[in-house]
């Protein structure tokens, strides 16, 4: 439940096994929604689909106003129901953003989770990332996630992560990657023909207005416990 499940995982492990794929944040006791994959059902292009409610939980989809959307439009996820947490410790401003007053269900606290979901024709949630991941760059909306997935498409890439930069007007994408295997940094004057082949790469998967502006090799990440990218 800590991460995007791999589709291609999913395939391989849910033809043979019982693969759930699970969703949650901590505020909401981590496991808020639940899908039994079938390799049949899984959509080419598609995320896992993170299902839907645990039966003591209940989930919207929801705009920038709380109002409900229906299928096939991306919101908010928001969690309410059993096993929601009273706020954030010694930080009440966060806490008033984040958890509100049930608008569908008087008497529960609901949790805005900050990220991007929709439902599918099915009944089914697809989680799209993260809602502070989408920024405006030439007039384009991006989430900065899909581009991030792109890179880590190629086959000597290890991690990527992709951040914007405000400028005057919109913002400019950077692109970081670590290579798979030993660390090779640039070339000579930090020219780096690996980044060059990756853009390439990317041309021929992605429109042009996704593409970072700089594509940059790190050796070295900062992590959470986790062992995730810290995007602090």
């Amino acid at each position: 439940a800590g991460e995007a499940a791999d589709p291609a995982a999913a395939r391989q492990y849910g033809s043979r096994l019982s693969f759930f794929n699970l969703y949650g944040p901590a505020e909401a006791t981590v496991i808020a929604t639940f899908y039994r994959v079938d390799p049949a059902e899984l959509v080419p292009g598609q995320p896992v689909p993170i299902g839907k409610p645990c039966a003591n939980k209940k989930i919207y989809v929801l705009d920038d106003e709380l109002n409900l959307l229906p299928k096939g439009v991306p919101g908010e996820l928001c969690i309410s129901g059993a096993g929601i947490v009273d706020g954030y410790l010694n930080n009440p401003g966060l806490t008033a953003e984040k958890f509100l007053p049930d608008p569908f269900e008087p008497g529960l606290l609901l949790y805005r989770t900050g990220d991007l979901a929709q439902w599918t024709e099915d009944g089914n949630l697809l989680f799209l990332g993260r809602k502070d991941s989408q920024i405006k760059a030439n007039g384009y909306r991006i989430e900065l996630g899909e581009i991030e997935k792109k890179i880590l498409d190629h086959p000597s890439v290890a991690r990527a992560a992709v951040r914007a930069v405000k400028k005057e007007r919109g913002a400019e994408m950077i692109g970081f990657y670590q290579r798979a295997g030993e660390i090779q940094l640039g070339g000579p004057a930090g020219e780096d023909p690996f980044a060059n082949e990756l853009r390439h790469f990317l041309f021929r998967r992605i429109p042009g207005y996704m593409i970072p502006g700089k594509l940059i090799e790190v050796d070295e990440w900062p992590l959470t416990p986790q062992g995730k990218i810290d995007g602090s």
